[in-house]
């Protein structure tokens, strides 16, 4: 092979290995943004789970010891909460479909 040829090849391995070089660099540079991301989001949950264990609850009597209006109203009430759970729950995964409608685009 003459010598332009070696050149030739030497100079596509060096644009190879520069080529991945900055592709594993951008790569890098995504996975500890994402990671960022996710540390952030990890303390966020955590302190609202720390909060809601930190609120004292006191005792409840028995349902059977009370009126059954009282029952009643302690089981509304647990109900709406249910359905507030729900409601947050739906509106994290419309909002997570959303992102990722988004993530290639």
């Amino acid at each position: 092979m003459p010598g332009w040829g070696w050149v030739i090849l030497a100079l596509v391995m060096i644009g190879g290995v520069a080529y991945g070089l900055v592709y594993a660099y951008r790569h890098l540079r995504s996975a500890v943004h994402m990671g960022g991301m996710f540390a952030t989001a990890l303390d966020k949950r955590l302190g609202r789970m720390a909060d809601a264990k930190a609120a004292p609850r006191r005792p409840k009597d028995p349902a059977f010891t009370q009126p059954f209006s009282a029952t009643m109203e302690r089981y509304a009430e647990a109900q709406a909460q249910v359905e507030e759970r729900r409601d947050r729950k739906r509106d994290r995964h419309v909002k997570t479909w959303a992102d990722w409608s988004q993530f290639n685009a």
